[in-house]
């Protein structure tokens, strides 16, 4: 399977207008600054490419210079490749080859997330169509979580999308790259690392948490909601919990058979004699998140272009995958569309807090 979306330079060219910067307002009092920010971008462009492939943000950064420098030294190395690759229906399993060998020889801090992807068990046997599809039939999935939770103290915040740091939207000499012309959320969905470059700090606690639960047992309400709980109420940092939790492992080959998945309940059915119910978990947050960010429109586009690549790449259609990448996004707009809202009339709460 593909990482979120396989076709980044295509959509260059078709949306550039669209995906642009439609991020969270900032929160007032947040904090911008970490270790990086006073570096010069001339300065990391000193540091070698197997360094910059291996990095990893340790910890929650609005702000982060060094690994937008990360970011788009990948891209500048591998995103014509990749999207030749996904054109032509090859894969791109040479390019993480070529990308790994670069990375031999220098150091990787691994986070606290990594310990799950050794924590492996028996597949249960599946049956039925389980809990597929039936999100998209439910306008209130996660707002009803939040209204619950109210009652339980938490409040909501919209929450801050990541974005590129000032360093370089303030660059004349790097503000006008083709990649930063797209937002950083953008590129790291595309490529599957929002957890390499958008840490929130808790996602080992909510991976905990699902493989505590029974087998085929986890449903999306329940993951967000813990995810919610965790994160005091920011919707946006609930929502990007969960889409590190799943797209952390992305890549692995054996991803059915995780500790993580098979706590999943099903939202896709086997689709020509294979099972991926773990890609499917890993599309719906994708997309909930970069609909969440930069609305419906945005997300509907960036969901068929994803759909056309997978069915290049898989050869084959992938039913409830084109059903999520289609839908998800609208989820995640809507959400944001009813917190922005909040608290008014349309929630039967008081206009103050």
């Amino acid at each position: 399977m593909s990482p979120l979306i396989v076709t980044p330079v295509i959509i260059l060219l078709l949306a550039t207008g669209l995906t642009g910067c439609a991020l969270s307002p900032v929160q007032k009092g947040v904090n911008y600054s970490n270790d990086y920010a006073s570096q010069p971008v001339e300065a990391m462009a000193e540091l070698k490419l197997g360094e910059l492939l291996n990095y990893q943000q340790q910890r929650y950064q609005l702000e982060d210079p060094l690994g937008d420098h990360a970011l788009l030294s990948l891209l500048h190395m591998t995103a014509a490749d990749v999207v030749w690759a996904t054109l032509t229906g090859q894969g791109y399993g040479e390019i993480l080859d070529d990308i790994n060998e670069l990375r031999s020889g220098f150091a990787y801090e691994p986070i606290g997330l990594d310990r799950f992807a050794a924590m492996r068990g028996r597949r249960p046997k599946d049956s039925g169509l389980g809990y597929r599809q039936t999100w998209s039939k439910d306008d209130d999935l996660f707002m009803r979580v939040v209204l619950q939770e109210r009652k339980n103290g938490i409040l909501p915040k919209p929450g801050t999308c990541h974005r590129w740091s000032a360093a370089y939207r303030k660059n004349p000499q790097t503000g006008t790259f083709p990649y930063t012309r797209f937002s950083k959320l953008f590129w790291a969905l595309a490529y599957g690392e929002s957890s390499v470059y958008f840490v929130t700090e808790h996602e080992d606690q909510l991976a905990q948490w699902i493989v505590d639960q029974e087998l085929r047992s986890v449903t999306l309400e329940e993951v967000f909601r813990k995810s919610y709980q965790i994160n005091s109420g920011d919707v946006y940092l609930s929502i990007l919990s969960a889409t590190n939790v799943f797209s952390r492992f992305w890549w692995l080959t054996d991803r059915e058979n995780l500790d993580i998945a098979t706590r999943l309940k099903l939202i896709t059915v086997e689709q020509n004699g294979e099972e991926d119910n773990y890609g499917a978990w890993h599309h719906f947050w994708g997309m909930v998140l970069f609909g969440y960010c930069h609305g419906k429109t945005s997300a509907r586009l960036v969901g068929w272009i994803e759909s056309m690549g997978s069915r290049r790449l898989a050869e084959h259609d992938e039913i409830d995958e084109d059903y999520i990448n289609r839908h998800a996004g609208s989820v995640g707009a809507e959400l944001r569309r009813q917190i922005e809202l909040y608290p008014g009339e349309a929630f039967g709460v008081s206009q103050t807090r």
